[in-house]
């Protein structure tokens, strides 16, 4: 099981006014956390969320769920701050660059897919207000 959760949605710097779509991306963060059957794997404070559920819904879109994934953000150096990668049709590892410990990541597909869905609509719901 994987769940990309996020709480705590802030705009970074405070008080900003978000006027340019690139604004968006980057600059509304949230408290993210990545579980891996039961573990925590990664919990980063100021994600930026709505950065990465476009990056998700443009992978999901692009490949049809038969390519690897790696997120990068723009307001970061470091690359794969989350990545899924491939083993087979059926299952994916999951793993960060920052992630806080190593553990089992293998997830089926549709396990990566629910969770997909569930965070890219709770960051969707959480922004909209």
């Amino acid at each position: 099981m994987i769940e990309l959760l996020t709480e705590n949605f802030e705009i970074d710097p405070h008080g900003l006014k978000i006027q340019k779509w690139w604004q968006a991306l980057i600059n509304i963060q949230a408290t993210f956390v990545l579980k891996v059957n039961g573990e925590k794997i990664l919990e980063e404070p100021s994600w930026c969320v709505v950065e990465m559920a476009q990056a998700l819904k443009m992978w999901e879109l692009q490949s049809n769920w038969r390519t690897d994934f790696s997120y990068e953000s723009m307001d970061e150096d470091e690359p794969e701050l989350l990545w899924f990668r491939r083993t087979s049709d059926e299952t994916w590892h999951v793993g960060s660059a920052w992630q806080i410990s190593p553990a089992n990541s293998q997830v089926s597909t549709e396990q990566l897919r629910n969770a997909v869905d569930q965070y890219c609509g709770q960051v969707e719901r959480s922004v909209a207000r």
